[in-house]
Formats: structure tokens, sequence, C-alpha cells
């Protein structure tokens, strides 16, 4: 008897697995692994240190910025400090030393009476380019300042020297001119900016005296640029005049009795 062919379809599978070999199956996983970046700190390198120079301006050892040159780094400032009697700091060329640089740094007068670092007025320059500077005192009362040898250098070179500077301002003419003897020009220029650090008096250029004429006949003390003698309470032989004095410097009781005149002061012949 047959057994019919339906009841065998059941099995089918089974029997074709048995005959026909299987190939082998291959699982691919895919796996993800996240690896964090390391953070990036920027390296912090320092600013170079910045150098503050002083330099002194006339006072005790006279005629003279001490000291007469130095080299500065770019951002450095150099501190001018002002003593006795009255200087300037005046921008010029190495040709030309005792000649105001047109568009230069001028810090006009600066008359004082300080004698010491305490308490003196300054003028600040920052050092902007490595180049060469030139710098002079624009003073010519009573005699000239710069042709005396009143003369400073910023940063000068192999090829121009303080020496030769100097030299340069020592021969120059007594009666160089400079544009705006006068006052002070603050015009900023590639080679420096400044700062003035305490505002001096407004002054002009001092007054033009004649010692020799007037120290016998007026008692002017030598030196100062002052007479001696008051009215003294109207004393008719007593000097009636006081030249060249501060209006605030008159002794109580003096000028009672006297007429016309004007109280004032004069800028010292210094």
């Amino acid at each position: 008897m047959r057994t019919p062919l339906f009841s065998l379809l059941p099995f089918t599978p089974l029997i074709l697995a048995g005959m026909i070999p299987m190939k082998d199956s291959t699982t691919i996983i895919h796996t993800t692994i996240t690896i964090p970046v390391a953070q990036h700190t920027p390296i912090q390198h320092p600013s170079p240190a910045v150098t503050t120079h002083t330099v002194i301006v006339g006072g005790p050892s006279g005629l003279i910025f001490e000291p007469s040159q130095l080299h500065a780094a770019v951002g450095d400032t150099v501190h001018f400090v002002f003593l006795s009697r009255n200087h300037t700091l005046t921008q010029s060329t190495f040709d030309a030393p005792c000649v105001k640089k047109e568009g230069g740094v001028d810090s006009g007068f600066v008359p004082t009476d300080k004698e010491t670092l305490e308490g003196a007025p300054g003028f600040t320059v920052t050092v902007e380019t490595e180049e060469p500077t030139w710098w002079y005192c624009k003073q010519k009362q009573p005699r000239n300042h710069c042709t005396e040898g009143m003369v400073f250098a910023l940063n000068p070179t192999t090829e121009k020297t303080f020496d030769r500077f100097l030299e340069n301002a020592i021969s120059s003419s007594p009666n160089s001119t400079s544009p705006s003897e006068s006052f002070a020009s603050h015009t900023t220029i590639p080679a420096a900016t400044h700062t003035q650090t305490q505002t001096p008096a407004a002054t002009s250029s001092a007054a033009q005296w004649d010692y020799g004429n007037n120290n016998s006949s007026t008692g002017m003390e030598p030196g100062t640029g002052l007479v001696k003698g008051w009215n003294r309470n109207a004393n008719p032989e007593a000097c009636n005049c006081a030249c060249l004095c501060g209006a605030s410097g008159f002794p109580a009781g003096d000028g009672v009795g006297a007429f016309g005149g004007w109280g004032g002061a004069m800028p010292a012949p210094w």
C-alpha cells in the first residue's frame, strides 16, 4: 500500500536537510566606539617686560641730560624729570641738533626750582621704534643751552653716535631758531608718544637782561635777576620800585602813599 504523497510533505524539509548540506552563516556586528578628543589649551606666552628709564634734565649738574644717551626697547617708557631752572625736551634731528624737528615732540618750557627728584615735574615718552631719535633743550637765556651741549640721544647707532650728535650741537650757530620756540607742541609722531606727568604753570621764554649794565646801577643781586630795595612804607629815600618780583611777594605796608605802577611778575632770566 502506497503512502499518500501529501502525508510526506511535512517531513520534506527534514529530508532535504539531510540530503543537502547547509552553508555556514556569518553574523557581522557593527560596534561604534567613541574616543574623546583631548582638550587643547593654548600656551600663554608672557608679555615682554616693560622698562621705565629715568633721565634727569638740568639741576645741580648743570646744562645736561643724565644720562645723555640710552638704548630702550619698543614699548619702554622714558621719564624725563625736570630740575631747576627752566628747560625743555624738544625733538630735533641728527644733522640739525638745535632746531626743532617739524612735527616733533616738544615739552615746552618747564620752570621749576626743584633740585631733587621728589615733587619735580616730569614728561614721559613711550618708545615706538628702534630707530634713533634726537633731543635737546631749546632754552636760550641767558645762553643757548643746546650749543652748550645740552642734548640727548635715544637709541643712537654706530653710524650716528651720540658723540657726533654732540659735536654737531656744539658747532651749531647759537642763533639757530625753531618754529614755535616759546610754547609746547604736543604732536604725536611715529617715533614716540608722550605724557606730561605734571602740568607746569604757563610761561614764555625768559626776557633778555643785561646783567653787566644793571648790577651796579640798580643793585641787582648777581645770578638772581632780583633787585633789592623796597619802598618801605613810603620812605622817599628807599628804592621806589621792585623789579622782576612776584606780585604776591610784596611785604605788608609797601606801596603806602605811592601812586602809579602795576603789581605783576616777569620771568627770571634763566
